[in-house]
């Protein structure tokens, strides 16, 4: 809580660098307290996160993923990711089952929002991958997976039938 504003900003300007792995560790620490969301969310660096999705060094990915799901406790910084064509990055990391569980976790946290419901709605594999979560052991991850589901299910005829279309119903039951 005692960084200045502009040292969030030096922070951020390092995910773009030869010490990316660095920064992303020190900005996962500080994401974890609520109060550095908002400053983390201010000094731009979301961007840079969301670009090291699209990267392929697995390392960098997963503490991108960490951020952002902690980031998306943050209901002012939710729709700052929904608009940013997150979703789509997402979906890869459902196959990650280490990753999976904060995936989903971020997904319902943003399915608060009706941006990102259309977009999980009509995103390719995202529906599937949400489905495929209700058949794994881990009864966390389904919880959360249900309740993406039923946030699309309860706002549109038209998502309850997307979620048909995967079979949910055997897992569901």
């Amino acid at each position: 809580p005692y960084l200045h504003e502009d040292a969030y900003s030096l922070l951020a300007s390092f995910l773009d660098s030869e010490v990316t792995e660095e920064a992303l560790a020190i900005m996962e620490m500080l994401s974890c307290h609520r109060y550095c969301r908002s400053k983390i969310a201010a000094s731009g660096a979301l961007n840079s996160i969301l670009k090291i999705l699209d990267t392929q060094i697995r390392e960098f990915q997963e503490l991108a993923i960490k951020i952002l799901y902690n980031l998306s406790w943050n209901s002012d910084i939710r729709s700052l990711i929904v608009c940013s064509e997150f979703i789509p990055k997402l979906i890869p990391f459902f196959e990650d089952t280490a990753l999976a569980r904060y995936c989903i976790t971020i997904l319902e946290n943003l399915c608060d929002n009706e941006t990102a419901r259309f977009s999980v709605a009509e995103t390719d594999g995202c529906i599937a991958s949400i489905a495929k979560l209700l058949e794994i052991d881990s009864r966390e991850d389904q919880e959360h997976a249900v309740a993406v589901l039923l946030s699309l299910c309860s706002q549109h005829v038209q998502y309850c039938q997307l979620v048909m279309d995967e079979g949910v119903i055997p897992a569901l039951v």
